[in-house]
């Protein structure tokens, strides 16, 4: 198959949803498939293109135009849209987006894959995120009526829930992280007199330690939690946790750092915390990054709830947050590591192979 890739922004390291969306790109082609890359709104966008990637900074007209003339020259027998609201305007309101894509893709099928939905869609949410994510909902809507797209995926078994509840047809892929599989590694049991526990990734500013941290000083171990990566506006939070746990933990942070570093890092730890809740943990890359490294992962929210949905299955590495929590840890064991990447991709390339013959 040929099949077009579209997103938002495609700048290494710049942007989750575009390193995923060149990584499984790069593993179709290995599988055999020709795949082409667009980015419709990449604020890091040189004038540099080739005849297999092409980066827009906007969809102005005359940007727009070369973007249909880049599919038109591709000719892909499918398009992939790699979807997240924000990352076509600063406060996810795309109003006018599906007329502009429909104007560049054409008649072509379409898969979507949605990364994020809205604001404000989960039982008990505030009227500012009800209100904001209503008028996203409205653009995301929009996308669908004009694109009519023949499969849609999402990344957990919640948004395809809420999908479903609108009438869209939607399932679940399942992500894949971004950090090697080291070749060997080494298993620190859990039986060890010092637990190591490692944060990856942006820390919301917002997220409570708690009752974690209380839970971790009653096991009666030594207790290291390490935070690698970006952390974005969580870097206060993280200042404030040293000053009020440094008694009791062991804090260290070390910044961002290349893949391979983050990958040794994740050899070197017991377990992995988690702070996006329970039932959406399926979308989250640093999670997934984790368990890929056959890391057990805490998952230290679960306030986050869907109408007439009941949370499934993910992982068995992941832990919920709960009473009997120091137990869990101590009877909880690392898992082979394994990549996601070559089967999401399979599983992806099979879906539209059936799409295709029906």
């Amino acid at each position: 198959m040929r099949i077009a890739f579209l997103t938002s922004c495609l700048a290494p390291g710049r942007d989750g949803v575009g390193d995923y969306t060149a990584a499984l790109a790069e593993e179709c082609a290995r599988l055999g498939h020709e795949t082409a890359l667009l980015a419709l709104h990449d604020p890091f966008a040189d004038s540099g293109k080739n005849s297999r990637v092409l980066r827009l900074r906007n969809l102005a007209t005359g940007h727009a135009r070369a973007a249909r003339d880049f599919l038109d020259a591709f000719a892909p027998d499918w398009v992939s849209l790699q979807f997240v609201c924000y990352g076509f305007h600063p406060r996810g309101l795309n109003f006018l987006l599906g007329k502009k894509l429909a104007a560049i893709i054409g008649a072509r099928p379409v898969q979507i894959m949605f990364h994020e939905l809205w604001l404000g869609a989960e039982n008990g949410a505030s009227i500012k995120d009800r209100l904001l994510g209503g008028l996203q909902r409205r653009g995301v809507l929009g996308v669908l009526r004009a694109l009519r797209p023949r499969v849609v995926q999402t990344s957990n078994s919640a948004y395809a829930a809420v999908l479903r509840a609108l009438g869209v047809p939607a399932e679940r892929l399942l992500l894949f992280g971004a950090i090697p599989i080291l070749e060997s590694h080494p298993t620190f049991p859990a039986s060890d007199e010092k637990w190591r526990f490692g944060m990856f990734g942006t820390l919301h500013p917002a997220w409570s330690p708690e009752p974690l941290f209380s839970h971790l000083r009653q096991t009666g171990k030594r207790v290291v939690i390490s935070h690698i990566g970006r952390i974005g506006a969580g870097g206060a939070l993280w200042e404030k946790l040293e000053r009020d746990y440094g008694d009791a933990f062991e804090f260290v942070r070390l910044g961002e750092q290349p893949p391979r570093k983050i990958a040794e890092l994740f050899s070197q730890l017991n377990f992995g915390i988690a702070t996006t809740p329970w039932e959406i943990i399926g979308k989250s890359a640093t999670a997934t990054a984790m368990l890929e490294h056959g890391l057990p992962v805490v998952v230290t929210r679960d306030d986050v709830h869907f109408a007439g949905w009941r949370a499934e299955g993910y992982s068995p590495l992941l832990i919920k947050l709960d009473h009997d929590l120091p137990a869990r840890l101590a009877a909880a064991r690392r898992l082979p590591a394994h990549r996601a990447l070559p089967q999401v991709a399979h599983e992806f390339l099979h879906r539209l192979e059936r799409a295709s013959a029906t």
